[in-house]
C-alpha cells in the first residue's frame, strides 16, 4: 500500500483535477461521502447528530460535503466553522453555498465528532482559535473522525505541528497513505485508517511517490511459501547464529530459539566453548558449535578458524546479540563480514564492525534508534523525526538493507525501496525482542528469501507472533521468548488468515 508525503499527495490532487480533468467537487464530493459512509457503518447510533468542525480550506470543504449529506439522509448535523465561512475559496466555498440551500432543524445531543478542520498540507503550528477548537473536540467525550489526517498532524513525517492535536478514534484519508499517519507521534492520533478511493489514478501516485509502502499481509503470505512435500531438514534452512558471551548468553539462546521457531530444518548456535555446557542442555533441537576462546567466555581472533568452518555450510547467519563490545571481538565480526558468502543478518553489538568492514555484498542490519544514530553520526532526536529518511541514509551509506527498529519498523533497501511494517505493540518494549528478530530474519535468509524482503517478511511475523500473544496475555510482562514461542502461530496466521489481520481498509 503505498505512502505519500504531503507534497506528494498534493502533486497526485493537481494532476488528477489539472491533466485528466476531474473537476474538484466530483473529488470533494466523494471525499465527503466516502467519510459519510464510515460514520454510517461505524456509529449507526451517532451519526444523526453529528458535530462537523470545519477549517477554512478543502479539508472544510470535505466538512460540508458530510454535513449536506447527512441532512439529506436524515440527520441533524451541527456544523462548527473556523474563520469566517465567507472567505471561502473555490470548492469549499460552492460545498459550503450548497450545504446553505437546506432546511436545518436543531440538532440533538451531540452522539460524534468530525475533524475537518486541516489535511495533510498543515506544516504549521496551530493558531489560538484552531488550537482552542481542537481542544474542545478532544475533551468533549465523543467518537471522532478525522478527515484525511488529525487536525495538528504533519502528514509527512507525523509529527505534532503544535502543542494540541486530535485523537481521533478512526481516519478517512483520501486515496493513498500518508507518512503521518504511520509514523509515530501522530499514528498514535489516528485510530483506525480508512483508505477511500476517490478518483486518484495509482499510476501516478507511483509515479509520483518514491518507493514508501505498508507492508501488506496479502504479500507476507506469498513470501511465506508451505514447504513442498520432499522437504526435508537440509532444505529447510541451514542457520548459524554467532551470538552470546559471558553474562549474555541469552541473547544468543533467544537467536537460536526464534530461527527454530521460524522453521529453521538446521540451527547451530556458534558460542565461546567455555559456554557451551550452560547454553546446550537449554537448546535440544540446535546444535550447538564450542568456538575456542581460551576460556573468555568470548570470542577473539583464536575463534576465527572455527568459525570460519562453522559458516561454510550455512545458507543464513545471524551474528551480533549479545557478542559484546571487544575490540578483539569486533575484529572477528569485521573478517566474518567481508570472508563469508552466506546471506547475513547483523544486529547490536555486531553493528559496531559494520562501518569500518569491507564487504561486496548486500546483508541485512537491524539497528535500534541508538545504534543508528552511532552509524550515521547523528543526534538521536534526528533519527525519530526522520525515520524513513534515516533507515535510507543507512542503506545507501553502507549498502545494506537497513532496519530501524521502532514502533513502526522502517525497512529501506539500497535503491531506495521502504516498506513499514505495521504489525507490534508497547508489550514489546523489553529486552532480548531484537535478539529474537535477528533469528526470525537468519532463517529466511536461509530459506532463500531476497534481504529485503527477509527483513520485511520477518519485522511482519516478529510483530504479528507478539500481537497475538498480547490479545491472550495482555502487554505487560510480555517476554522475548514469548514471541519466539508464538513464532508458528503468527506464520500459520498469516499463511491461512492474512485476510483477516487488521490492516486499512482500502477501495470501498
Amino acid at each position: 500500500m503505498i505512502i505519500l508525503t504531503a507534497r506528494q499527495a498534493a502533486a497526485v490532487d493537481r494532476y488528477t483535477i489539472d491533466e485528466m480533468g476531474v473537476p474538484g467537487m466530483v473529488l470533494m464530493e466523494t471525499a465527503g461521502r466516502a467519510c459519510v459512509r464510515v460514520l454510517q457503518e461505524r456509529w449507526p447510533d451517532r451519526w444523526r447528530n453529528a458535530t462537523i468542525y470545519c477549517g477554512p480550506g478543502n479539508n472544510g470543504g470535505d466538512g460540508y460535503v458530510i454535513a449536506r449529506v447527512l441532512r439529506l439522509r436524515g440527520g441533524n448535523p451541527r456544523v462548527v466553522t473556523l474563520g469566517d465561512p465567507g472567505r471561502l475559496k473555490g470548492d469549499a466555498a460552492a460545498s459550503y453555498a450548497l450545504l446553505q440551500k437546506l432546511d436545518t432543524t436543531e440538532a440533538g445531543k451531540p452522539g460524534l465528532i468530525v475533524d475537518a478542520l486541516f489535511g495533510t498540507g498543515l506544516d504549521r503550528p496551530l493558531n489560538a482559535e484552531a488550537a482552542a477548537l481542537v481542544q474542545e473536540m478532544n475533551e468533549a467525550g465523543l467518537p471522532i473522525l478525522a478527515v484525511d489526517i488529525p487536525s495538528g498532524v504533519n502528514g509527512t513525517c507525523g509529527a505534532l505541528v503544535g502543542p494540541v492535536a486530535v485523537k481521533a478514534d478512526a481516519t478517512v484519508t483520501m486515496g493513498f497513505l500518508k507518512g503521518g499517519l504511520v509514523l509515530y507521534p501522530g499514528a498514535a492520533r489516528c485510530g483506525d485508517l480508512y483508505v477511500a478511493e476517490i478518483g486518484f489514478p495509482s499510476s501516478v501516485a507511483e509515479r509520483e511517490g518514491d518507493g514508501v509502502e505498508l507492508t501488506e499481509p496479502g504479500r507476507v503470505a506469498c513470501l511465506l511459501s508451505p514447504r513442498p512435500a520432499q522437504a526435508h531438514k537440509g532444505t529447510s534452512g541451514r542457520v548459524t547464529l554467532v551470538a552470546g558471551s559471558r553474562g549474555m548468553t541469552g541473547a544468543g539462546m533467544l537467536s537460536t530459539r526464534a530461527a527454530l521457531r521460524t522453521g529453521g530444518g538446521l540451527v547451530h548456535l556458534a558460542i565461546a566453548a567455555s559456554l557451551q555446557a550452560q547454553v546446550a542442555p537449554q537448546l535440544w533441537e540446535a546444535l550447538t558449535d564450542a568456538i575456542p576462546d581460551e576460556g573468555n567466555g568470548w570470542l577473539g581472533e583464536s575463534a576465527i578458524p572455527a568459525l570460519d568452518a562453522a559458516l561454510a555450510d550455512a545458507r543464513g547467519v545471524g551474528m551480533g546479540p549479545g557478542l559484546g563490545r571487544r575490540e578483539e571481538t569486533l575484529r572477528v565480526v569485521r573478517h566474518l563480514l567481508e570472508t563469508s558468502t552466506a546471506p547475513l543478518v547483523l544486529d547490536a553489538d555486531g553493528l559496531l564492525a559494520l562501518p569500518d568492514a569491507k564487504r561486496d555484498r548486500e546483508i541485512v542490519v537491524t539497528p535500534h534508534p541508538g545504534e543508528m544514530s552511532r552509524l550515521l553520526g547523528k543526534p538521536i532526536e534526528e533519527i525519530l523525526g526522520d525515520p524513513i529518511g534515516s533507515a535510507r541514509a543507512c542503506a545507501a551509506r553502507f549498502n545494506v538493507v537497513a532496519l530501524l527498529k521502532g514502533a513502526h519498523t522502517i525497512i529501506a533497501a539500497p535503491d531506495g525501496r521502504v516498506r513499514v511494517n505495521f504489525t507490534g505493540n508497547p508489550g514489546m518494549a523489553s529486552g532480548g525482542m531484537g535478539d529474537v528478530l535477528t533469528g526470525i530474519i537468519a532463517t529466511l535468509l536461509a530459506e532463500g528469501l531476497a534481504p529485503f524482503d527477509a527483513a520485511a517478511v520477518g519485522a511482519f511475523v516478529h510483530g504479528r507472533a507478539a500481537d497475538l500473544h498480547v490479545a491472550a496475555h495482555g502487554e505487560r510482562g510480555l517476554l522475548a521468548r514469548d514471541v519466539a514461542e508464538a513464532l508458528p502461530d503468527a506464520i500459520r496466521d498469516v499463511q491461512q488468515n492474512w485476510a483477516r489481520i487488521p490492516f486499512p481498509k482500502a477501495d470501498f
